[in-house]
């Protein structure tokens, strides 16, 4: 995967979100939190592999954050990168419904997939997401993840990404951090 394909920064935090490749397109865009995600490919909660998880999930929902230059100087992105970021930072939407999820990321004022796929969880607890993006399909991801006054904070793991390290970096930018619930 290569950033040069992307015109802006923001462009290439959609192209690469989770180092998973290109968009996959709108399928999943809208914001109403009580519509069920379906993935591109077609997949939907039924689809998706049963946990053997019993303890508590990260409630169905609609959570949005903001991320900002200061989020991904923070991190190491490169200066080039943030430099093209808009100042006003660029919003995200993770969308979960059972054990779908959906990643929405703002693109000129357009919300676009980023990143879609199935999740059940480990025996710890922790989120396990398996992309099925164009760019990553089957790429594995283990998210620690907290839930306390409708904040969904998430942490990144582990991954069976071993692209470019800066792709990994886009992907702890658009995943990491505290998101609200909407």
């Amino acid at each position: 995967m290569s950033i040069a394909h992307s015109a802006t920064a923001l462009a290439a935090i959609v192209a690469l979100l989770s180092g998973c490749g290109e968009s996959t397109g709108s399928s999943a865009a809208g914001s109403d939190a009580s519509s069920t995600p379906e993935t591109s490919s077609g997949a939907t909660a039924a689809d998706a592999p049963s946990s053997e998880w019993t303890g508590e999930v990260i409630p169905d929902g609609t959570y949005t954050k903001t991320n900002t230059k200061a989020d991904a100087r923070r991190l190491g992105l490169p200066k080039d990168m943030i430099s093209e970021m808009p100042d006003g930072g660029s919003r995200v939407e993770l969308k979960i419904a059972g054990d779908v999820w959906v990643v929405l990321v703002e693109e000129d004022g357009a919300m676009l997939v980023g990143d879609e796929g199935t999740a059940t969880y480990d025996a710890d607890g922790n989120w396990v997401t398996t992309s099925n993006s164009y760019g990553c399909p089957g790429c594995v991801a283990t998210v620690g993840w907290t839930f306390k006054d409708q904040r969904l904070t998430l942490k990144l793991l582990d991954t069976t990404e071993a692209g470019d390290p800066v792709d990994l970096l886009i992907g702890r930018l658009v995943m990491e951090g505290e998101w609200a619930r909407k």
